[in-house]
């Protein structure tokens, strides 16, 4: 009876290992949507000579900026491969992020996260800011940590860099994105209209 026991014990314990590792693998996998390359494509657009950013940042192809100068050129194919590249990066930093603090997303909600941490980064995501200290947790990260998801989709444009108009539509659009309310069509209906409006005036 004892011998019994001792493996019926040691049974639970490994399924008890286990289970955590198997939920993780399964997590794991969630990987962003073509909705959110629609999204990021249509507001970094393509530009194959380097140029500098609204905050001065050197940059280049579809919003990347590791290693570049101005000056650099690169090609669409190159620009292509970072962009990709880029977006497996995030997708994981973002999981990893989620599932550290136990935060469970929809796909809508992922790919919105993803397209906020291509344009301003995951720590921003977390922490509010570049400059924050680590141990300060962002308003969007924090209704999330709370569960209240209909709370964080209006904390989006509140990363707008002071209500620079470009970022407010950005944001609004990640926003839409998050809720599920509308296609990435209409999302991007919408920006394409409020964009006209800036370019109109």
């Amino acid at each position: 009876f004892v011998t019994v026991f001792a493996k019926l014990n040691k049974l639970l314990k490994n399924i008890s290992k286990n289970t955590p590792a198997q939920n993780n693998e399964k997590e794991s996998k969630m990987i962003s949507s073509p909705n959110c390359l629609k999204l990021i494509q249509h507001f970094e657009n393509c530009e194959l000579k380097a140029y500098p950013d609204i905050f001065g940042v050197p940059t280049i192809g579809w919003g990347h900026t590791d290693g570049v100068k101005l000056g650099m050129t690169c090609t669409q194919a190159q620009a292509d491969k970072w962009l990709k590249d880029e977006i497996h990066s995030f997708e994981a930093q973002v999981l990893k992020a989620l599932n550290k603090d136990h935060i469970e997303v929809n796909q809508n909600q992922f790919d919105a996260l993803v397209c906020f941490s291509y344009n301003l980064g995951t720590y921003t995501l977390v922490h509010g800011s570049r400059k924050a200290p680590v141990t300060k947790i962002g308003q969007l990260w924090q209704n999330l940590k709370d569960d209240h998801f209909d709370k964080a989709a209006e904390k989006f444009t509140l990363y707008a860099n002071g209500g620079v108009r470009g970022l407010v539509i950005r944001r609004t659009a990640e926003s839409m994105l998050f809720k599920g309310q509308m296609t990435i069509d209409e999302i991007l209906d919408w920006v394409r209209q409020e964009q006209s409006k800036k370019s109109s005036k």
